[in-house]
């Protein structure tokens, strides 16, 4: 187009030069000399024109920015045969040129004499004929420099050149001015607009080369940039073509695979990785565009076969054809995130949480109130529960005697159990960690003859219980292999037999303070004991010693019927004495554990009738004036029980001693008899004092008395319910107590109707 425009100006201009009619006015002799001179014009325009066509070509075939301007101007020159020309180009100048200049125009080419003294000179926009075509886009013609104001006389005195003649033409892409095309000469007038044509589209050109070398160049840099920013990710990329061959990959990617980047180019997907690594992807590479996206995690298998867990971020990638609107598959890009760490984090989090639930778990099960062997077994299970060892071993050391015993096991083959079973302190593995209070772990070949095909431990590791810088045992586990003991399995085994430790070194701690306790009971309670004892023996005792004393005394006569009373008093007080002595020995017996029953068929309501009839007798021979009364209800029919009848005849005289004891204002005392096929119930009632219901849980205790300021009068060792209990317990029966103050008190005891193995 534009050379259609140059050749219809060429044309016009030779018409204007020669018109037809003015041809024909020519002399014959001058015809001849026309045509010639026409026929050189149009050949040296033919000329121009095919220069032209190179020039544009040469420009346009290049995307180099400095190539391109040197070309036009060589052009140039060669076209118009002028001293110089150069190629001005509008760049953004905020900040640096005069007030209100946003752009300079910079020389960024030139060709002729001079020319290293031009290039890069920059001047404001509207500065000289070169800023004066830039700011104002249009092209100039200026015959004589030295009469145009516009002229930037500094050029001259730079150059040293004599400039005359300017020809300017704007370099113009879309209406916008990119910067000026500009030829200068020595010689007044030596541009006309035949120059100007010509330059005009040579001008055009330049600029469109300029247009597509900067763009080109700000492709490039855009594309370099983004680049690096790929070639920089920490995250692998992968692109592929649509039959899923790569077209690129970036250098995490290459070492993600573990291959030179350059030798991964232009090879099928299949032939860098196995197909479960990136199979998924091609599976979904025939889905729609809607769905084009793709997150997964798997393994990448690396060339050498390592398998390497990744986190794959896919996009599938679609072309729009300009045959039809439907989008065709183009591709897939991959990113592939490396996730070992994470990986690994994750493997080192469930185990740690699952060597916590171990740990839990074991401290749970010996904070239960359970004995050592319960607690040692707890731990083994456990433990090789969780390492998925096949045995262990717990040995605890007794420094008097420089020996180990085996305390728990699980698993030990019978010979290796009957090895370790005593092992001297510093012989071998187990001796060795106690002496030395150090973990050993090594191979220990042991064979089970119990286990399918002999199956052997590989491995041992050895830990010292300690507690307090303390070695108080050894905490053993064998393995099938010896790279199962690994460090992160011993921390585990560590942390297990600290917790052994404090187990052993909180029983025996426990058991130490049990044993203070007893003995602090048994001092309180032979404390008890003997006052109780020493408080109540001491009234009998005086009253049989005045009531002798006076008895012997010769100076004093007593009637019959005073001395009767006096040793009524004497038998009464030595029953007395009599009931504590029984009651010490039945409560020692008990204790002892020496009790025998003698156990033959008796009637209940019989054996009741004899003891209230001999108690009532004793009453009424007291000193002091009976006030009580009993009464008996038993069934018609016998009630038979095998019983030791000497032992429940204890009990029956100790319930009723209570009761007249606690019955100060007399009143009746009811026994009351019941029974079916199992067992027999005796109720022992009065209409005493009556008791808390505090006291009722303690009643049973040994050396235990109600204390109140009624009760304490009355005094009593403490021992007679203890007595019937324990008695009562070893025929198998049960005895308790019902009472409120100011009621009264009912005592239950049960004996079976069957005999029962003794206690």
């Amino acid at each position: 187009m534009i050379l259609n425009l140059i050749i219809g100006k060429m044309a016009m201009n030779t018409q204007k030069r020669v018109p037809l009619v003015a041809m024909n006015r020519l002399k014959p002799e001058n015809v001849a000399a026309e045509i010639s001179r026409l026929n050189h014009d149009l050949a040296r325009r033919a000329q121009e024109l095919a220069m032209l066509n190179k020039a544009g070509q040469m420009m346009t075939s290049s995307l180099d920015l400095n190539a391109v301007l040197a070309t036009a101007l060589d052009e140039v020159i060669r076209l118009l045969d002028v001293v110089g020309a150069s190629v001005w180009l509008l760049e953004p100048a905020p900040g640096e040129g005069p007030p209100h200049t946003t752009h300079w125009v910079v020389c960024r080419a030139v060709a002729g004499e001079q020319q290293e003294v031009v290039r890069n000179w920059r001047l404001a926009l509207g500065q000289g004929i070169v800023g004066w075509v830039a700011q104002s886009g249009q092209p100039l013609i200026v015959p004589d420099v030295q009469a145009d104001d516009r002229h930037f006389q500094e050029v001259d005195q730079r150059t040293g050149l004599p400039l005359r003649a300017i020809l300017s033409v704007p370099l113009q892409v879309k209406d916008s001015v990119i910067g000026v095309l500009q030829v200068v000469d020595v010689q007044v007038g030596r541009f006309s607009t035949d120059d100007l044509t010509l330059l005009e589209p040579l001008a055009a050109f330049t600029a469109i080369a300029v247009e597509n070398a900067r763009l080109y160049a700000e492709a490039k840099r855009l594309r370099d940039f983004n680049e690096e920013i790929v070639q920089s990710m920490e995250e692998g990329v992968l692109l592929e073509d649509a039959a899923g061959y790569i077209t690129f990959v970036n250098t995490k990617m290459a070492e993600l695979l573990g291959a030179p980047a350059d030798t991964l180019f232009g090879q099928h997907w299949t032939g860098i990785a196995a197909a479960d690594s990136l199979m998924l992807l091609h599976e979904w590479g025939g889905q729609s565009p809607e769905n084009s996206a793709k997150h997964y995690e798997t393994e990448l298998v690396m060339t050498n076969g390592q398998r390497l867990p990744v986190l794959v971020s896919g996009r599938l990638l679609w072309t729009p054809s300009p045959e039809d609107a439907e989008a065709h598959f183009a591709g897939i890009l991959a990113v592939f995130t490396d996730i070992t760490e994470r990986k690994q984090g994750e493997a080192t989090l469930r185990r740690r949480n699952k060597d916590l639930a171990t740990l839990n778990a074991i401290t749970t099960a010996i904070g239960q109130p359970v004995g050592l062997d319960q607690a040692f077994r707890v731990i083994l299970d456990k433990t090789l529960e969780v390492t998925n060892m096949p045995a262990g071993a717990i040995h605890l050391l007794d420094i008097t005697k420089g020996t180990l015993s085996l305390a728990a096991q699980h698993g030990l083959p019978a010979p290796l159990r009957a090895e370790v079973r005593t092992v001297n302190l510093g012989h071998g593995a187990i001796g060795q960690v106690a002496k030395w209070s150090k973990s050993i772990v090594q191979e220990r070949v042991v064979a089970d003859p119990d286990a399918p095909g002999s199956a052997q431990f590989h491995g041992y590791a050895g830990l010292p219980i300690t507690s307090h810088n303390r070695v108080l045992g050894v905490f053993s586990v064998y393995s099938h292999s010896l790279d199962h003991l690994n460090v992160h399995e011993v921390q585990l085994l560590t942390a297990i037999a600290n917790q052994i430790g404090v187990v052993v070194e909180n029983t025996r701690r426990a058991e130490e303070v049990a044993q203070m306790e007893i003995l602090r009971e048994l001092n309180r309670l032979r404390s008890e004991l003997i006052a109780n004892a020493s408080h109540e023996l001491r009234t009998p005792l005086g009253l049989i010693k005045v009531f002798c004393t006076s008895l012997l005394a010769e100076d004093v006569k007593f009637d019959v019927a005073t001395r009767q009373q006096f040793l009524r008093g004497i038998d009464e007080e030595t029953d007395k004495l009599k009931l504590i002595v029984d009651n010490l020995l039945g409560l020692s017996t008990l204790e002892s554990g020496r009790l025998r029953l003698e156990r033959q068929p008796t009637d209940l309501a019989a054996l009741v009738q004899k003891v209230t009839e001999a108690m009532q007798l004793e009453l009424e021979r007291s000193v002091t004036p009976a006030r009580h009364h009993f009464v008996l209800d038993f069934p018609t029919t016998p009630l038979v029980a095998p019983i030791d009848a000497k032992r429940i005849e204890q009990v029956l005289r100790n319930l009723l001693n209570n009761a007249l004891k606690y019955s100060p204002n007399g009143g009746a005392v009811t026994i009351q008899g019941r029974g079916d096929k199992w067992q027999a119930l005796v109720r022992i009632s009065d209409e005493g004092i009556g008791m808390q219901p505090e006291d009722l849980e303690r009643i049973f205790d040994r050396f235990y008395r109600v204390e109140d300021d009624t009760t304490r009068a009355i005094g009593g060792v403490g021992l007679g319910l203890a007595v019937c209990k324990g008695i009562v317990e070893a025929h198998g029966g049960r005895i308790w107590a019902e009472s409120a103050p100011g009621a009264g008190s009912h005592f239950y005891f049960t004996l079976p109707m069957a005999e029962t193995d003794e206690l």
